[in-house]
């Protein structure tokens, strides 16, 4: 995902890391953690997938001033999956969700967004 200061952050490109979650009030079996724009994702599995265990938010800042001002982004996650596949060293990632842009100028944006990576066991 790009936000509106043209800096690139998202799960796409991040170093994923899944463990098995220990908190379970969360109703999750797995919490991936890594660089990203929330950094954590909980997912429920099924065989090789991951999917999320509910419709996820998080908030987070940008990293400089743009035409309409600093900028906070309310991130909606509302479709997430993760697929190992049978060879157990590749992975393919798919998200969708929205961005609630909101500026220090008073002025709001509204963003969808879908992503898709692939990933391969070093």
């Amino acid at each position: 995902m790009t936000g509106p200061d043209g800096a690139s952050s998202g799960i796409g490109g991040a170093i994923l890391i899944w463990a098995a979650d220990t908190t379970p009030s969360d109703s999750a079996d797995l919490i991936s953690t890594g660089a990203g724009v929330c950094g954590i994702i909980f997912a429920r599995t099924s065989g090789n997938d991951a999917s999320e265990s509910s419709t996820q938010t998080c908030t987070y800042a940008g990293n400089s001033e743009t035409a309409l001002g600093r900028y906070t982004g309310d991130v909606t996650m509302t479709a997430y999956m993760f697929v190992v596949a049978a060879d157990g060293k590749t992975a393919t990632e798919n998200a969708a969700g929205t961005i609630l842009y909101s500026f220090s100028g008073g002025s709001t944006l509204t963003c969808t967004f879908t992503e898709t990576a692939s990933y391969q066991k070093q």
